[in-house]
């Protein structure tokens, strides 16, 4: 039995889709950060989280289709980031922001 990504429930969740252009990766990253400050997720995972999400993005502009799309759900210990394009399946990336 393989574990589910997503929690049944989250605490916060958040999506935004972009233009397939050069811009957008500026955008996105912009938009994870500032949901995970709204969220108040510390600096040090916020930075983590824009590193990645340009990496993503960007590989998403240069070989995707139409649009790009953040998924961000926070749940009571973790933050779980998806970057996809329209032609493939999302990447996804969990970030550990709490010890239970």
């Amino acid at each position: 039995m393989s574990p589910t990504l997503f929690p049944k429930q989250s605490h916060h969740s958040f999506e935004a889709v972009v233009p397939r252009e050069s811009s957008a990766v500026s955008d996105i990253r912009r938009s994870a950060a500032s949901v995970l400050r709204l969220w108040s997720i510390g600096d040090s995972v916020v930075g983590d989280v824009q590193l990645v999400v340009s990496e993503f993005a960007a590989n998403a502009i240069e070989h995707g289709c139409d649009c790009v799309k953040l998924s961000t759900v926070e749940t009571v210990c973790r933050v779980i980031i998806g970057v996809s394009e329209s032609s493939s399946a999302p990447l996804f990336f969990v970030v550990r922001i709490r010890t239970l």
